[in-house]
């Protein structure tokens, strides 16, 4: 929601609070990291990106959409979080 109305503060505490909450749900980091594309600079993109990288999240009905496809089942997590935000929408 505030994404969507372009609050920018907000809606980044929000998102980090979801990861903070549950480092395992892969669709939070997947949002996190697509927002960040948008409205970050370079450093918080490499942030975010790196802490999924290290959480290995494998949760989450987006996420195991696309980690459960046979041609992704070797897939790490931050290749898995690239194809996730691709697949994002936010209208």
């Amino acid at each position: 929601m505030f994404w969507r109305e372009i609050k920018i503060e907000k809606a980044r505490k929000w998102l980090k609070r979801a990861v903070a909450l549950n480092k395992d749900y892969g669709d939070a980091w997947a949002h996190y990291y697509k927002f960040e594309l948008e409205f970050g600079d370079t450093e918080a993109q490499k942030s975010v990106f790196k802490k999924c990288k290290d959480a290995q999240p494998t949760h989450g009905e987006l996420w195991c959409s696309i980690s459960k496809v046979v041609e992704n089942w070797k897939k790490k997590p931050e290749e898995i979080l690239l194809k996730a935000c691709d697949l994002i929408t936010i209208s």
